[in-house]
């Protein structure tokens, strides 16, 4: 039994299954599959209007992005993090299209955007985000009277997208 899966594509059609090392273009969930990843995972994951679960074993990454391909406003896909040491991946979700849940039961790092319906951070576990595509939010000028007043930036810098409708923090018992 080989302990690394190579595959252009993967699909998840049954109720649960754990993987080690996983290298695929695409993984897609098929059904409310829980997936337990105690390798990490080289390439895509695509939820497809599943609402599977996909958990990361202590310290495993993922090199791509995880996706709602519901195509609509419905939140599908649940992501944890659950090993003690972190892990990383690069995105979570999109703006428009969102995951039901991210939930850093453990600390970890998000590289790119996140995006869900809900997010939990556990007590003392920290969510890193970590985002690669510049972005700017323009400050418009203010006038009083006519008179313009100064401002020390015309633009506030920022590099990661985060969106949440329902934000949790643990607290430490």
């Amino acid at each position: 039994i080989r302990s690394t899966v190579y595959a252009a594509n993967i699909q998840l059609d049954v109720p649960e299954i754990v993987l080690v090392e996983v290298n695929a273009g695409k993984i897609n969930f098929l059904k409310e599959t829980k997936y337990q990843a105690n390798g990490n995972i080289n390439g895509d994951v695509y939820f497809n209007s599943c609402n599977g679960e996909l958990t990361l074993a202590d310290g495993k990454n993922i090199q791509g992005s995880v996706y709602n391909t519901d195509g609509s406003s419905n939140s599908k896909g649940t992501v944890i993090f659950s090993g003690v040491n972190g892990s990383s991946i690069y995105g979570l979700g999109k703006q428009n299209s969102r995951l039901a849940l991210i939930n850093f039961a453990n600390s970890a790092t998000v590289g790119g955007d996140a995006y869900a319906d809900s997010m939990s951070v556990g007590a003392g576990k920290i969510a890193t985000f970590v985002g690669t595509s510049p972005r700017k939010i323009y400050i418009p000028s203010v006038s009083v009277n006519g008179a313009n007043l100064p401002r020390t930036k015309a633009c506030f810098d920022y590099n990661t997208g985060i969106g949440s409708n329902n934000l949790t923090l643990d607290q430490a018992g």
